[in-house]
């Protein structure tokens, strides 16, 4: 909907709505065993993970403490998406799932970034 008061991102950016996307993408997936869903969330994960998620959008809110400040309420959200999904997944199967790889691999992203 174009709206004055929504905010676009450029391309290759992205914002704390592709992380909830993702995570509801990933349960919805993980519980329904939908293979299109869960598809969606790995695709979503890769473009965080390849570098979208590197260049969150910068707005006022992110950045008051000044220019050049690195915004890291994505990474924070990022990070809780993906302790969701680790916990969804272990719930699941008490076994190590394969699954679960490239949701600790976004974890470890975050913290590093964090």
């Amino acid at each position: 909907m174009d709206h004055p008061l929504n905010h676009r991102i450029e391309p290759g950016s992205s914002s704390f709505s592709h992380i909830f996307v993702l995570n509801g993408f990933a349960q919805y997936g993980l519980a329904t065993h939908d293979g299109e869903a869960w598809g969606q969330a790995l695709h979503l994960l890769e473009e965080f993970a390849d570098g979208a998620g590197h260049r969150p959008v910068r707005r006022r809110a992110a950045h008051r403490g000044g220019p050049g400040q690195r915004a890291q309420g994505p990474f924070m959200i990022a990070l809780g998406a993906a302790t969701d999904i680790l916990e969804t997944l272990r719930s699941l199967s008490p076994t190590a799932d394969p699954r679960a790889e490239p949701f600790r691999e976004l974890g470890r992203l975050c913290l590093e970034h964090i």
